[in-house]
């Protein structure tokens, strides 16, 4: 996904297909061991940052960055009873966005309505 700037249907298609993914895997196994839904959800939260793990200040989000948000967050809110393990990396990822400047000139206009949406949630 990182490599396909300039693609956004494929994109926007293969978040679709994590969303649909983590779905499947959540309602087939609510075992709180369930290697699929870890999978899945630490993927997304990777794709979440520009930069995996490491805390940089001038780091800027891009466009595949906000969609991933927004991916991770649907599901958050869908399946919050059925994610056990994975808490730690979501909360981590989101710890990691908290230090992230929302505004970014690598954003174009098409997503700065999300951004603001994100930034004041």
């Amino acid at each position: 996904i990182r490599r396909m700037y300039g693609s956004h249907v494929v994109v926007s298609q293969t978040f679709k297909s994590y969303e649909e993914l983590a779905f499947a895997s959540m309602a087939m196994d609510r075992a709180p061991d369930n290697l699929r839904r870890h999978a899945i959800l630490t993927s997304l939260c990777k794709l979440c940052l520009p930069s995996w793990g490491k805390k940089r200040t001038n780091t800027q989000l891009k466009e595949s960055n906000i969609d991933a948000i927004w991916t991770l967050i649907r599901i958050i809110h869908t399946h919050y009873e059925d994610i056990f393990d994975e808490w730690h990396p979501i909360l981590s990822t989101l710890d990691q966005l908290s230090s992230i400047s929302m505004s970014s000139k690598k954003i174009p206009d098409t997503h700065a309505k999300s951004v603001n949406d994100i930034s004041c949630s």
